[in-house]
């Protein structure tokens, strides 16, 4: 029994919407990222002749501070073999065992390949942790009422601009693959510093264009629950709407053809007291069945 109360305490930091839990997602993405700093900055000829040492010190500090995450979240879980083989689980165990493996190698085409492997691990996991803690912080759980029990809970659909993270996807990629393998010949340019610092350049870009689709995506989040519809938007500056679905008159569905392809739409809902009463759900994921879930609690 009480080791069973241990383990519930322990996945108390890591799981629900505990205080303790949000402190910590908070304390990952910050880490994530200055990791993900720190090994980039090591590719940096220049700075790694310099800071080299400190560098690397960085990277094993926070490659064992991951490893006892990834413990802790190993023994606490209610089924450690499902976590250990989930996609998290794997996540999380890429992003530490690669810094193990390339203190073992002499080769310096595999130590790059880890490396690629270690950047690459590093932001899908502070993707998790993003949305991990987006969904912590903008859920709709603290605005209930005592009875009231949320239905469903979504956000616009990153199928809209598919097209978009795709690109960015592969121009993230592209960058550190090319950072850290060196694909493009030096003869292609002038010198490889050039080439780094383009693909620098690459990368900062693209990622600061996925934190803005994702801003806008996290700026929307929609509950239907047993007693209302829920609209919230905003992020540093929240507005927040909600419908009893009695006060709701008329909920139409819009769709082009290239919605209708991904089953995507906007549900527009409108309620009494004028024409401009409107609440429109962007972008919505498989919009028919959301259309009459809304219809049948009115």
């Amino acid at each position: 029994m009480a080791d069973k109360d241990f383990k519930a305490y322990i996945r108390s930091f890591f799981e629900g919407i505990s205080p303790q839990s949000f402190l910590i997602d908070i304390f990952l993405v910050i880490t994530i990222v200055l990791n993900i700093i720190a090994i980039i900055l090591e590719e940096i000829e220049s700075v790694a002749l310099v800071y080299g040492g400190i560098l690397l010190s960085i990277e094993w500090f926070f490659t064992i501070l991951f490893t006892i995450e990834y413990l802790l979240r190993a023994i606490s879980a209610i089924s450690p073999k499902k976590y250990i083989f989930s996609r998290d689980g794997i996540i999380d165990m890429v992003s530490f065992l690669p810094l193990y493996f390339s203190g073992l190698s002499h080769s310096l085409q595999l130590i790059r390949i880890l490396r690629l492997i270690r950047i690459s691990s590093r932001i899908l996991l502070f993707y998790g942790r993003l949305n991990k803690f987006s969904n912590a912080a903008f859920g709709m759980q603290s605005r209930l009422s005592k009875d009231e029990k949320i239905s469903l809970f979504f956000k616009p659909s990153r199928k809209k601009i598919i097209w978009k993270y795709a690109l960015i996807i592969f121009l993230i990629f592209f960058s550190i693959a090319e950072i850290f393998l060196k694909v493009v010949p030096e003869s292609y340019l002038s010198s490889t510093p050039i080439i780094m610092s383009l693909s620098l350049i690459l990368l900062i870009y693209a990622l600061f264009m996925l934190v803005s689709f994702e801003y806008r995506i996290w700026s929307e989040r929609y509950a239907i629950t047993n007693q209302r519809l829920i609209h919230s938007s905003g992020i540093f500056h929240e507005v927040f709407q909600s419908k009893s679905y009695r006060y709701i008159t008329n909920i139409s569905l819009h769709q082009n053809l290239y919605d209708k392809v991904f089953n995507i739409g906007d549900i527009e809902i409108r309620s009494a007291g004028g024409m401009e009463d409107v609440i429109t759900l962007k972008s919505v994921s498989d919009p028919l069945k959301v259309k009459k879930m809304l219809s049948g609690s009115i």
